[in-house]
């Protein structure tokens, strides 16, 4: 059963948030264009995420590099070992399809390629319901990590599994996804430089979204 809390959620503050000063969102737009780099913007929206645990929707100072950077590499490790299970499911099922196309050409059982792709079908759409399941406790995971500052805590099940479940927290997703998707749109139509607004756009959801989530989650 979902449950229903009191929620802390003010989405025109977080929608407002990555614009409070520009050039601190110009800094976290750039970084995130760089691979690996970007570890630097993804450490600056989890210290922002820590200052909305404490009540505050400032934004931090753009201090402290090396710590960013390991914040936002435990993240992405946070993040892809949550994936393990989606990541295992899809290779299977993408062996299972190589492995049926090749048999099929190779003897010619054009049905027995046809139940093989089938079968490898059925295992890519579990693959894709386990990763939205990992995408949706992912953030609780991340906050987890961030709020006591220890990387086991991003696998504290029983914690994240409670705060799952309630619907403060099922909102906050939904608009965090609703957000990244239209940003990223929009971003990603424009000709020339989508490559740089991409990530900019990438840089502000995740701004609003650590702010949504954040608030909900102090007070889960």
């Amino acid at each position: 059963m979902v449950k229903k809390v009191k929620s802390g959620m003010d989405f025109k503050s977080a929608m407002k948030r990555p614009f409070q000063d520009t050039t601190k969102l110009i800094i976290g737009c750039a970084l995130n264009i760089v691979p690996i780099v970007n570890f630097l913007a993804t450490g600056y929206v989890l210290k922002s995420g820590k200052l909305t645990l404490n009540k505050k929707n400032d934004l931090p100072e753009w201090t402290d590099w090396g710590n960013l950077f390991i914040m936002g590499l435990l993240a992405a490790v946070i993040g892809l070992i949550w994936m393990i299970p989606a990541i295992v499911v899809a290779v299977i099922g993408g062996g299972a399809a190589i492995a049926s196309l090749v048999t099929a050409g190779a003897t010619g059982a054009t049905g027995l390629g046809v139940g093989g792709l089938a079968g490898a079908g059925v295992l890519l759409v579990i693959a894709a319901l386990l990763a939205l399941i990992a995408a949706y406790f992912a953030p609780l995971a991340v906050l987890g990590y961030v709020d006591k500052g220890n990387f086991g805590d991003g696998f504290d099940f029983s914690t994240i599994f409670k705060k799952a479940f309630t619907g403060d927290y099922a909102i906050a997703w939904l608009l965090t996804g609703v957000v990244a998707i239209v940003l990223g749109t929009v971003a990603g139509i424009i000709p020339y430089v989508n490559f740089i607004l991409s990530p900019a756009a990438s840089f502000i959801s995740m701004m609003i979204g650590i702010t949504l989530i954040g608030s909900v989650y102090r007070n889960l």
